[in-house]
């Protein structure tokens, strides 16, 4: 019968009769028979993700999420899991979990991390409660290798916090908050994803030992800029310096953008934070070379512009405090409310900016001092007339860095880096020199020996 209504059907309608003919289910539509799509809402979805990272563990299997899984999920269910033989039923109970870190999720109304990033981020608070804040996994991972005690972490989705070196079996609280909290403290326009609070280190204290230290100490002279001070602290880490000291009037160390810019070396190196000039001198020795590092070609002290005094005015200037400030002295511009002595002392140390102090190029220097002292100034304000009047009475020099292309100063962490591995490359050459006399000394006793 099909093959007379072919025949009678033109040929046009002949493959469209074929194919019905044929088999009308195979070219049905094919969503007709799509399996159904399993709805998840988001809190399944969240818990699902976070199984499969690891951080819950579910080993409890009922009848209902087995049914379940067989329906949706065929493929992986289609293998029957058979139970060895001659193995005890203890054996499958005690199965080893991995060692996750254990945390708590704050919720949205939860004020407990804004509250301690203020007062890490704040420098009243922070110096009341000694916290500080890091942010980064590879700070917060080089503060906990350092030693550093950690007293809470903070981190969001985007981050694993079992990365970092912790002990799961640790009390230190670990909290899970949204990324858009985490942004909304931070300080970076795209954050890491996650935080740590921890304790402020003490003053002039180190929690890595120092290695291949060398008898330098610098001293940062009113730096404000917290990205060079930070690198100023992660240069001299580098060098080997033995300790770092901050005047008044310079960036807090311990701010948090400080703390990124010396990527780690805050706990590398002793730190003395907010020293005034009159108690400089109790750190450092009676007999120690005093250096002013020069950036630019205003602080040469050499310079004709200069109105240099010679010893003898200076010191008849500073005992008798003869000199007669001008009304536009930017230097005591605005102390008509001091008193006499304050006045008289101010007046002693401006005396001290046009103090007679020797200056040289870095590359002509000779450090063959046991404890030298380099004080870098910064680059708006230069170097300040305490730090000059350390120099002169320590019977210091200027060191400068020869400039060209008329270019007129240096960037203080570049001019500091130049001459600090300047004075480390000549300390290590006097010290490999001393190795090799010694070595020889003993090459020469050897061999006489051996003739007698």
């Amino acid at each position: 019968m099909a093959a007379s209504v072919l025949k009678a059907c033109p040929s046009s309608f002949s493959f469209l009769i074929q194919s019905l003919v044929r088999c009308p289910v195979r070219y049905a539509r094919s969503d007709v028979f799509r399996r159904s799509v399993r709805i998840i809402t988001p809190e399944e979805q969240e818990k699902l993700l976070l199984k499969k990272q690891g951080y819950i563990v579910d080993n409890v299997e009922t009848s209902e999420s087995r049914k379940c899984d067989e329906h949706f999920y065929p493929h992986e269910t289609h293998e029957k899991k058979t139970k060895p033989k001659n193995v005890r039923k203890s054996d499958f109970t005690k199965e080893k979990t991995p060692n996750l870190l254990r945390y708590e999720k704050l919720e949205e109304g939860d004020k407990r991390f804004g509250v301690l990033v203020t007062n890490a981020k704040s420098k009243k608070l922070r110096q009341k409660t000694q916290q500080i804040l890091l942010e980064g996994q590879r700070l917060i991972s080089d503060a906990l290798l350092a030693g550093a005690k950690c007293c809470s972490i903070y981190f969001t989705s985007e981050v694993d916090p079992n990365k970092l070196p912790l002990d799961p079996s640790s009390q230190i609280p670990i909290y899970k908050v949204k990324y858009k909290h985490l942004k909304l403290w931070s300080d970076v326009v795209t954050p890491s994803g996650i935080m740590g609070v921890f304790k402020m280190p003490a003053a002039g204290e180190c929690m890595v030992p120092q290695t291949e230290m060398i008898p330098l100490t610098l001293i940062c002279d009113s730096i404000q800029d917290s990205g060079n001070m930070g690198s100023l602290i992660r240069t001299a880490a580098a060098v080997g310096c033995q300790r770092i000291l901050t005047t008044v009037g310079s960036v807090d160390v311990w701010e948090p953008k400080v703390i990124r810019s010396g990527c780690g070396s805050h706990f590398r190196i002793p730190i003395l934070n907010g020293i005034s000039w009159s108690q400089i001198p109790n750190y450092i020795s009676s007999d120690a070379r005093v250096l002013l590092a020069s950036a630019s070609l205003n602080d040469q002290l050499t310079n004709s512009n200069k109105n240099v005094l010679s010893f003898e005015e200076l010191d008849s200037l500073v005992n008798l405090c003869e000199y007669p400030p001008s009304e536009n002295d930017p230097e005591i511009v605005g102390k008509e409310e001091l008193s006499n002595d304050s006045k008289e002392n101010d007046y002693a140390e401006h005396l001290y900016t046009n103090a007679p102090i020797p200056s040289k190029p870095y590359q002509q220097f000779s450090f063959d001092k046991e404890q030298t002292v380099l004080i870098i100034g910064s680059e708006s304000h230069g170097l300040s007339s305490e730090a000059k009047k350390l120099a002169f009475s320590h019977y210091g020099h200027v060191i400068y860095i020869p400039l060209a292309n008329g270019v007129e100063s240096l960037n203080s962490v570049v001019a500091a880096g130049i001459i600090m591995f300047e004075i480390r490359k000549q300390i290590d050459k006097r010290l490999n020199l001393k190795l090799n006399m010694k070595k020889s000394v003993k090459r020469r006793k050897d061999v006489s020996s051996i003739c007698q």
